[in-house]
C-alpha cells in the first residue's frame, strides 16, 4: 500500500477565524455580482479576443466581457472544492464551507422552532424539531438532495453559467434556504438532509480522503470528525453535537461509507453521479454543436442568456432539434442520470457474474465498494478533464498536459488506497484501537518491549501481535482488557448485546477467548451496568455524543460556581435558565437529563450503594428464577430444567456474588457493608460457601473482607430464600390450583430467558417452553427465524427442528375412537384410529366382551365423515342402548361423550368420544437428533456432567446417532479406541473372550459410557460390548473432537480424573466380587 499519511487537523479556533474569513469573502463575492461587469480585463477568462468567432449552432457567439466573481467562483470555487474533498477529505470540507457556517446563524441566534411534547407524567416541555430518521425525508433524502443537485446544474445551463445576476439570486436562494431549514430544524440538517453539495461530497470522498483523518484510530473518540465542534472558556474543543443523523457522516465518515452502503438512495447517488456529469458536460457540445464552446470557456461570456432560453436545445448534424433549451437541459440530465446509473448497475453484474465463474470470494458489500471507488475515479478525471480546458484555456500545450498529470497522479494515489480498504479491515483497526486503550490501563510498562516507541505509533496488527507476546498477560489479564472493549463497544453504539458475539469475534480469537466467556463478561456488565444492554436505553455513537456534549456544557456552566463555594444544588438552581437553554439545544429527554445529573451529583460511595443495590435487585430475581425452575410440583429434573438452573441461575449467581464481594470489599466494615452482607447471604446462600472457599486470584475472600462482614456471610444457617416470603396457602387451596399457578410461572420465566444473552440459554427456554405451551413455542421459534438479524446456529437450528416436528405432528394426525370401556366392573380406556372397530364376545373382535346378553359379534363403530356412526348387527335380541335410544338391528351417528350399554345392566357399557391424534404406530429408533437433545444427553450422563456448556454444545454438534439391533457388536475387542460412546436407549453387555468362548463381565445401562477408558489412555479396546436390547442407540463422540475440549479447559481434565478414579474403584470391585463367585 503507498505510504499516504493523514494531515493534521487544525484546531477549531483557527478552523473559527477561516470560516469566518471565508464567509465574508463569500458574502463579498456575491455582493460584487450584483455590480455592473468590469471592463475587459487581460487575462486568462475575462478578456474577449475580438478576432475569436466560436460557433453556437452555425453563428458566432455573441460575447460580453465576465464579471470576476462569476469566473471565480466557476472556475475556482466548484473546481477547489472538489479537489478538497477528494484531497483532504469529506471532514476538511464540512469545516471550511460558508454555507454550513451561515446554516447554524438561527442556532447561534436562538431563533429556532420549538414544539411543544409531553412527558410521561404528564408535564410539557419544549424541543427543538429534529428529522426523525424513520421518516419519509430521513430515509429518502438522498433522492432529494440529488433533486436538488440536479436542479442546480440545470439553472447553471440555462442562465447562470453567463448571468452574474442569475448567479446571485441562485447563491442567495441557497444561504436563505440554509437558514430558513437551520430554523426550521435542529443540528446540520441543512447538510445532512437538503444540501445539494451533500451528494457530490459522498461521491468524491468514497471512505476517506486521500489525506484525510481517521476517526476509528487515536484516542477515543468525544468530538466529532469534522464540525459541530465548540471551544469552552479554557479553550478546549468540545463536543456540539445534537444527535441530528444516524449514522453521521461527521461523526466518522468511513464508518457510515459502510453502514449507508446499502441505504435507500446510496447507489443511486453514485452511479446516476457519473451519468449526470457527463451528460452536463456532453450538453456543451450537444447544444453548440462542437467542443470549442466548452474547452474555449466562451460559455462564461455569452452575452444575452436569457434570450437562448426558448431557443433550439440541441444542434446535431448541423440540424436544430425543435426542442426549446429550457426543456433540453433537464431533459439531458435526466436521460444521461438514467443512463448511467442503469449501465453501471449492470456493470456491477456482469462483475458479480465474472466473480462466481472464476470462484473467487468477495462479499457483497464489497463488490459495491469496487465499483463506488471507479466510479469516483472516473468522475474526478472526467471533471477536471473538462472544467480545466476551460480555466487554462489560454495556457500552452505543457501547463495542461502538467494539470492533468497532476490530476491523475492524486485520483491513482486516492483509488490504490481506497480500493485496499474494506468493512472487515475498518472493523478490525477499530478493535486494535479498542484494545490498544485498555492494553494502556495495566500497570505495565511497554517501553521495554517497543524499543522507543509507543502504543499510539503501534499498527492495528502491531497491537493484536502485543497482546499475544506480553509477559505476563495471563487469562485473566486478557478477560479484563475483553471487559473493557465490551464495555467501550456497547457505550458507542458499535454493536448490541445480540450481535456483540459476532462484531468481537476477531478480537477474542486473538486473545484466545472462548464464546462462554464472552457471555459470562455480558452477564457482569449487565449486573451492574443493566442499562448498558437494554436494548430500549442503547444509544447510537451520535446519542453517545449529543449526551455527553450536554454533560461537558452543563459541567463547564457549574464549574466556577462550585469552586467558589456554592453547593452544586444552589448553582443549578442560579443557573436554572441557562440549563433549560442546553436541554433544549441538546435535545435532552427526561431520562437522560436524569442520568446526567445522577451522574455528576453522584459521589464515590453513592456510586458503590448504586451498584449493590442493582446487585441486590439482580439477586432476587435470580432467586425467584431458581425457585420456580425447582418446584416439586413439575418434573424440576427434566434435564432441560436442570441445565437451564445450572446456565441460567447458578452462573449467573457466582457472577453476580463475586462482584457484590469486590464492592463490600470497598465499604469495608460500614453499617452499609454489614447490611449487604446479612441481604446478600439470604439471597445467594447456595452459591456464597463455594465461593468463599475458593481464592480469587492470590487472596482469599476471609483476609480480603472486614471480619464483621465475612462473619455475616460465613453465617451457619445458610438458606437459598426467595426474597419476599411466600404467603400462606388459602383456606381453598388445593395441589392441582398450585401446579397450575407455577406452570403458569414457569411459563413466565421461560418466556423471559428467550430473550437472555447467552444463546445456550434461549435454546434451552425454548426447549423448555416447546414442553409447556407447543403454542408460544413455535411463535417463538417463527420470530426467530425470521429476524432481520440471525440468531446463533443453536436458536436456529433447535427452532427449525420444533417447527418441523410440529409441521410432521399435524400432517400425520388422524381421526382417532376413544372409547371408555367397563367390562365386568373395570374400566378400560382404548383408542383406535381404524375407520371400523368391531365389538363382540368372540376373540376376533376389536373390543371383546364378556356377558351372556352380548352376541359373537354384536355392534361396529365406523368413521362417518368426521365423526363416527355405530350399528347394532341384529344378532342379540337386546340390541344396543345409545342414550335414550334403543336400537335393534339399526344404525345411528354418535354425538361426543354418548353412553352405549349392551343391556338394561349397567355393565359392560362404554362412552365414547373422538379427536385428532397423531398416528399411534411404534416408531423404530431414528439416528436424526437436534444438537440441542444431544447436549441435554451429555449433560445427564456422569462422564460429560463436568463439562463446561460450550464444550457440550462443541461435542453434542458434531456427536453422531447410531442404532444397534439386539447381538450387534457396538464395538470389538483390539479395535482402535477412535470414539467414546453414550447410551441413549437400551441395555448392552460388556464381554471378553476366555478361550474360545465369550464371557459378559457387565452391563451397560442408559446413561453410561463406552470405551472412555481406551480414548484417553490411547489404549485399544480392551472389551466387546453387544446390544442386549431390541434396539440400542449410543452418541458417538470422535476421539479427536473430545481431546480437543480437554486441550481447551484444563479444569475438564481435572474433573475427569474424579469420575475416572470412582470408576475405576466400582470396577475393582466388581472384579473382586467375580473372582470370589467364581472361587466358591
Amino acid at each position: 500500500m503507498l505510504g499516504v499519511t493523514t494531515l493534521p487537523q487544525l484546531s477549531e479556533r483557527q478552523m473559527h477565524w477561516i470560516r469566518w474569513g471565508l464567509t465574508v469573502g463569500w458574502c463579498g463575492m456575491i455582493a460584487s455580482l450584483f455590480w455592473e461587469a468590469p471592463p475587459a480585463l487581460p487575462g486568462l477568462l475575462l478578456s474577449i479576443d475580438p478576432n475569436q468567432c466560436v460557433l453556437v449552432q452555425g453563428q458566432c457567439l455573441p460575447q460580453q466581457p465576465t464579471a470576476i466573481a462569476l469566473s471565480v467562483f466557476w472556475t475556482l470555487v466548484i473546481p477547489g472544492s472538489i479537489l478538497v474533498i477528494l484531497f483532504l477529505g469529506h471532514e476538511t470540507w464540512r469545516r471550511l464551507c460558508p454555507l454550513s457556517f451561515v446554516s447554524q446563524l438561527p442556532r447561534a441566534l436562538g431563533l429556532q422552532r420549538k414544539r411543544k411534547v409531553a412527558n410521561r407524567n404528564g408535564a410539557t416541555r419544549y424541543e427543538l424539531v429534529k428529522i426523525r430518521k424513520d421518516s419519509w425525508l430521513g430515509k429518502y433524502h438522498l433522492f432529494v438532495q440529488f433533486g436538488l443537485l440536479l436542479l442546480g446544474l440545470t439553472v447553471r445551463l440555462l442562465v447562470a453559467n453567463a448571468s452574474a445576476i442569475a448567479l446571485g439570486i441562485l447563491l442567495l436562494a441557497t444561504i436563505g434556504s440554509a437558514i430558513a431549514i437551520g430554523f426550521l430544524y435542529e443540528g446540520k440538517s441543512w447538510c445532512q438532509y437538503f444540501c445539494p453539495m451533500a451528494p457530490v461530497q459522498l461521491v468524491f470522498t468514497g471512505p476517506r480522503g486521500l489525506l484525510g483523518n481517521e476517526a476509528h484510530q487515536g484516542q477515543r473518540q468525544t468530538i466529532t470528525q469534522s464540525m459541530c465542534r465548540s471551544i469552552d472558556k479554557d479553550g478546549n474543543e468540545k463536543s456540539a453535537c445534537v444527535g441530528c443523523q444516524s449514522p453521521c457522516i461527521d461523526i466518522d465518515a468511513e464508518r457510515n461509507y459502510w453502514e449507508t452502503a446499502t441505504k435507500p438512495g446510496r447507489k443511486f447517488v453514485q452511479y446516476g453521479y457519473l451519468g449526470l456529469l457527463l451528460g452536463f458536460f456532453l450538453y456543451y457540445p450537444l447544444y453548440a454543436g462542437n467542443f470549442d464552446y466548452l474547452f474555449s470557456g466562451a460559455w462564461l461570456r455569452e452575452a444575452n442568456i436569457v434570450s437562448t432560453l426558448a431557443q433550439p436545445g440541441f444542434f446535431l448534424a448541423g440540424q436544430a432539434l425543435p426542442i426549446p433549451k429550457w426543456l433540453a437541459v433537464p431533459l439531458m440530465l435526466i436521460l444521461s442520470t438514467g443512463i448511467g446509473y442503469g449501465a453501471l448497475l449492470m456493470l456491477e453484474k456482469v462483475y458479480r457474474r465474472y466473480l462466481k465463474q472464476y470462484d473467487k470470494t468477495i462479499s457483497s458489500q464489497q463488490v459495491i465498494h469496487i465499483i463506488f471507488s471507479i466510479c469516483t475515479f472516473f468522475a474526478f478525471n472526467i471533471f477536471f478533464f473538462f472544467s480545466s480546458r476551460s480555466l487554462l484555456s489560454n495556457a500552452p500545450i505543457p501547463v495542461h498536459l502538467l494539470f492533468n498529470a497532476i490530476i491523475v497522479l492524486i485520483s491513482t494515489l486516492w483509488l490504490s488506497r481506497t480500493l485496499n480498504r474494506s468493512s472487515e479491515l475498518y472493523a478490525r483497526e477499530s478493535l486494535a484501537n479498542s484494545l490498544r486503550r485498555q492494553l494502556g490501563k495495566l500497570a505495565v510498562d511497554f517501553s521495554r518491549f517497543l524499543e522507543g516507541r509507543s502504543m499510539d505509533d503501534l499498527k492495528a496488527e502491531e497491537i493484536y501481535v502485543l497482546a499475544k507476546v506480553l509477559p505476563g498477560f495471563n487469562q485473566e489479564l486478557s478477560l479484563q482488557v475483553y471487559k473493557g472493549v465490551l464495555r467501550e463497544t456497547l457505550e458507542q453504539g458499535n454493536a448490541d448485546s445480540a450481535s456483540s458475539l459476532e462484531v468481537l469475534r476477531p478480537i477474542r480469537q486473538e486473545l484466545n477467548i472462548k464464546d462462554e466467556d464472552h457471555f459470562t463478561v455480558l452477564t457482569e456488565l449487565s449486573s451492574v451496568e443493566p442499562d448498558l444492554l437494554d436494548p430500549k436505553k442503547r444509544r447510537t455513537r451520535e446519542s453517545q455524543l449529543r449526551v455527553e456534549s450536554y454533560r461537558q456544557a452543563l459541567a463547564s456552566m457549574l464549574l466556577d460556581l462550585v469552586d467558589s463555594g456554592m453547593s452544586l444544588q444552589e448553582a443549578m438552581q442560579r443557573q436554572r435558565k441557562q440549563i433549560q437553554f442546553l436541554k433544549l439545544e441538546y435535545g435532552m429527554t427526561t431520562e437522560e437529563e436524569e442520568e446526567v445529573l445522577s451522574q455528576i451529583l453522584a459521589g464515590e460511595k453513592s456510586t458503590i450503594l448504586r451498584k449493590a443495590e442493582t446487585l441486590q435487585e439482580q439477586m432476587r430475581h435470580l432467586a425467584d428464577r431458581y425457585h420456580v425452575l425447582s418446584h416439586h410440583g413439575l418434573d424440576a429434573q427434566t434435564p432441560v430444567f436442570k441445565l437451564l438452573r445450572s446456565t441460567a441461575v447458578h452462573h449467573k449467581q457466582q457472577i453476580i456474588t463475586k462482584q457484590m464481594l469486590g464492592l463490600l470489599e470497598m465499604l469495608g466494615d460500614s453499617p452499609e457493608a454489614v447490611e449487604l452482607a446479612n441481604t446478600t447471604q439470604a439471597l445467594v446462600g447456595n452459591v456464597l460457601p463455594e465461593i468463599l472457599q475458593t481464592p480469587d486470584g492470590t487472596l482469599t475472600w476471609k483476609s480480603r473482607l472486614k471480619p464483621a462482614v465475612y462473619a455475616r456471610l460465613e453465617a451457619i444457617d445458610r438458606k437459598a430464600i426467595a426474597p419476599d416470603s411466600a404467603p400462606p396457602p388459602p383456606e381453598a387451596y388445593s395441589p392441582e390450583a398450585d401446579l397450575a399457578l407455577t406452570t403458569r410461572s414457569l411459563i413466565d420465566v421461560l418466556d423471559e430467558l428467550v430473550y437472555d444473552l447467552d444463546p445456550l440459554i434461549q435454546t434451552l427456554a425454548l426447549y423448555g417452553l416447546n414442553l409447556l405451551d407447543a403454542q408460544a413455542a413455535q411463535t417463538q421459534a417463527t420470530q426467530f427465524l425470521a429476524a432481520k438479524q440471525q440468531s446463533h446456529w443453536l436458536i436456529r437450528e433447535t427452532a427449525q427442528n420444533l417447527l418441523d416436528c410440529a409441521h410432521t405432528q399435524s400432517a400425520q394426525e388422524v381421526q382417532t375412537l376413544i372409547a371408555q370401556v367397563v367390562n365386568a366392573g373395570q374400566p378400560e380406556k382404548r383408542l383406535f384410529q381404524q375407520p371400523v372397530i368391531r365389538v363382540g364376545t368372540d376373540a376376533s373382535n376389536d373390543i371383546v366382551l364378556s356377558a351372556p346378553t352380548i352376541a359373537k359379534h354384536h355392534a361396529l363403530f365406523y368413521l362417518d365423515g368426521d365423526g363416527f356412526s355405530v350399528v347394532d348387527l341384529g344378532s342379540s335380541p337386546t340390541g344396543l342402548y345409545v342414550g335414550k335410544q334403543h336400537l335393534l338391528g339399526d344404525r345411528l351417528p354418535l354425538q361426543p361423550g354418548t353412553l352405549i350399554r349392551f343391556s338394561k345392566n349397567p355393565d359392560p357399557a362404554m362412552t365414547v368420544h373422538w379427536e385428532k391424534h397423531p398416528i399411534l404406530t411404534p416408531k423404530l429408533p431414528t439416528e436424526t437428533m437436534g444438537t440441542l437433545d444431544k447436549v441435554l444427553l451429555l449433560f445427564e450422563s456422569r462422564f460429560f456432567h463436568s463439562l463446561k456448556p460450550d464444550a457440550l454444545i462443541e461435542l453434542g454438534r458434531d456427536a453422531l446417532v447410531k442404532v444397534y439391533p439386539k447381538g450387534d457388536r457396538m464395538c470389538t475387542a483390539g479395535d482402535p479406541s477412535d470414539s467414546i460412546l453414550l447410551l441413549i436407549d437400551g441395555i448392552a453387555d460388556v464381554v471378553i473372550k476366555r478361550g474360545n468362548n465369550e464371557q459378559v463381565v457387565g452391563t451397560v445401562n442408559v446413561g453410561e459410557t463406552i470405551g472412555e477408558m481406551g480414548v484417553l489412555t490411547r489404549q485399544k479396546r480392551s472389551a466387546s460390548v453387544i446390544a442386549a436390547f431390541d434396539y440400542c442407540r449410543v452418541l458417538v463422540i470422535q476421539a479427536d473432537k473430545f481431546d480437543g475440549v480437554l486441550r481447551q479447559d484444563p479444569e475438564v481434565s481435572r474433573n475427569l480424573l474424579v469420575v475416572l478414579s470412582s470408576r475405576l474403584q466400582s470396577m475393582t470391585s466388581q472384579v473382586k466380587a467375580n473372582a470370589n463367585s467364581g472361587r466358591s
